[in-house]
């Protein structure tokens, strides 16, 4: 499994390039931690940091690689069907450019309609590869000269055809590519976690104390699917109900029924959170 990796790896030495690892740190919680305890500590740099975003969530990092890193680096290229993130290769050292050139590209969209790009998650960087055209390429990647990915059923390498720094056209055709059904929940289940850690930080601390609140949050999108609840006025209902009942069932019962429409099944159940709420 390593082989193309580490080939790929002494073939960016052999040019005299940095190597770095794009991080899914919220999705690897345990190997996070384990790569900020090392000894020395990996020169890294979170892309959320100095953005609005950061108050919200750790986000990916930027790692440079190092000998002390090798490790748990081939304990990731073991398992790339964890989708962890991606290698990229630099010349020089290019820690700060790359944070600041994704930093640029990370919010998507005008408020209120914003989302964020998961330019860290290896699935959204294979679709945005297999689209775009070579000429596109320095504009998605910046300041990247290389690149090494798992694109679902092998590992693939790119090259930039022309490192550098460059601005954000008007219209990205990395955000044209359309996604898949797995794409797009990871994207609604990132923009959900925003959400409930903005505006209900206490009942997610205290959920955090007992489960994954990703494992969470896709049980409450496993419903919303089952039940055809897909507006954002059903979605947020759900999710900030369901936390209420963390402390004690409220809803006699969530299901449907039998001949209920969607919207008449969620009419229903707000109608009687409302009223338990002490609403009219």
């Amino acid at each position: 499994m390593n082989h193309l990796p580490n080939q790929w790896m002494a073939e960016q030495s052999r040019l005299a390039r940095s190597t770095y690892l794009i991080f899914d740190s919220e999705g690897e919680r345990e190997t996070y931690q384990a790569l900020l305890a090392l000894e020395p500590t990996p020169n890294y740099i979170s892309v959320y940091a100095q953005t609005p975003i950061s108050a919200i969530a750790t986000g990916p990092l930027i790692l440079q690689i190092s000998s002390a890193m090798k490790p748990l680096l081939n304990s990731l290229l073991d398992t790339p069907e964890r989708n962890w993130g991606w290698l990229v290769s630099c010349k020089g050292d290019q820690l700060t450019a790359m944070a600041e050139h994704w930093r640029a590209r990370i919010i998507i969209g005008q408020r209120p309609e914003q989302s964020l790009y998961r330019f860290h998650d290896n699935r959204v960087l294979a679709r945005a590869l297999n689209h775009l055209k070579p000429e596109a390429l320095p504009e998605y990647l910046g300041p990247i000269a290389g690149v090494l990915y798992w694109d679902g059923m092998k590992w693939t390498t790119v090259e930039n055809p022309s490192p550098g720094v460059y601005p954000v056209p008007s219209n990205p055709g990395w955000l044209g590519v359309p996604a898949p059904v797995e794409q797009s929940r990871a994207i609604l289940l990132t923009n959900i976690e925003r959400y409930v850690r903005a505006e209900h930080a206490e009942e997610i601390y205290e959920l955090e104390q007992r489960t994954y609140i990703n494992a969470w949050i896709n049980k409450q999108l496993d419903d919303a699917d089952l039940w055809n609840w897909h507006t954002p006025e059903q979605l947020q209902f759900l999710v900030t109900q369901r936390l209420k009942e963390e402390k004690g069932a409220i809803i006699e019962s969530w299901l449907p029924k039998e001949n209920e429409t969607p919207q008449q099944h969620f009419d229903r159940i707000y109608k009687e959170a409302t009223y338990w709420a002490g609403g009219n």
